[in-house]
């Protein structure tokens, strides 16, 4: 058998595979392959604490054991949100729940919505809502992001932080526009250093929060998509647990001891002025106001 013969035996066809994924039974058929992510990771393998700026998601584990921390909107301030480092659509938290000892020194987190993904279970993670994802065990899941009809202003705001964040680290030196930004934006950042190109996408969301208001054309998902879920007979509502129960399950996870000792041993850095200053401008708040005043003025 030759090389190119075996090639063709272990790579299927990408078009099958794409087609082999449908979410039509949770409504969507429109949506397959191509607009779904398929995450693989093995045991401890996590995301920080963030909240998606667009869509709803829809997740399904696959294989293995994953759990997810999740907090409502309404925490934002609690969870210190902070823009970097600054990864498009992505607010992240400044709390570090892979390293227990932290959440003990996090205050006003009172519950929190937890739940363990096994095999077959799906998901639905609400817009804007905080979510810690971390893998009990080597696991597979795949999800999807539905369109929302908010995302187009929400596009906006994230647009106006991508300018200012732009704007803040040009004079910077390069090592310290790498540490600000997210691996994966990086290059299309820093090539883009005119601001041009940013000026074109701001009107392009402009113009589009501008036609969404004359138009009463609707996304597929709308505000109703959660209750007719409901005629779904296994569908729960994930448990909500009080933090102290939280804070039990991570440290019986990574088996360590909570004490004043570890407390001082472990060494937090402290914030670099241009991230205050970057948090600042681009707090979720803020931001919301600055758009506000821009679709205002046009």
């Amino acid at each position: 058998m030759d090389h190119s013969m075996l090639t063709s035996l272990c790579q299927p066809n990408k078009s099958t595979l794409i087609a082999s994924v449908s979410w039509k039974p949770f409504g969507f058929p429109e949506i397959n392959g191509e607009d779904s992510t398929m995450w693989f990771g093995s045991e401890g393998a996590h995301t920080p604490c963030h909240f998606d700026s667009y869509s709803l998601n829809i997740v399904i584990q696959i294989y293995g054991k994953k759990m997810w921390i999740m907090f409502p909107p309404d925490s934002t301030d609690k969870m210190k949100p902070t823009r970097v480092p600054y990864e498009e659509s992505s607010v992240y938290s400044k709390i570090n729940f892979y390293v227990e000892i932290l959440i003990s020194q996090v205050f006003g987190l009172n519950e929190a919505y937890f739940v363990v993904l096994n095999p077959g279970d799906v998901l639905i993670v609400p817009n804007q809502w905080w979510h810690y994802v971390e893998n009990l065990s080597t696991a597979i899941s795949i999800n999807t992001w539905i369109p929302l009809e908010s995302d187009d202003e929400k596009r906006l705001e994230e647009c106006l932080v991508r300018n200012f964040i732009l704007s803040s680290i040009n004079n910077l030196s390069i090592t310290e526009q790498e540490r600000i930004l997210n691996p994966n934006e990086i290059e299309e950042l820093l090539m883009d250093n005119s601001g041009a190109d940013g000026t074109t996408q701001l009107n392009l969301c402009i113009s589009r929060c501008k036609e969404k208001s004359l138009s009463t054309k609707k996304n597929s998902y709308t505000k109703d998509y959660i209750t007719d879920l409901k005629d779904y007979k296994s569908i729960e509502i994930v448990n909500k647990l009080q933090m102290n129960d939280v804070k039990q399950f991570l440290c019986k996870k990574c088996k360590c001891n909570v004490n004043r000792e570890n407390i001082n041993k472990l060494k937090i850095p402290s914030d670099n002025i241009i991230d205050d200053y970057i948090n600042a401008f681009c707090h979720p708040d803020i931001i919301v106001k600055v758009k506000e005043m821009l679709l205002l003025n046009k």
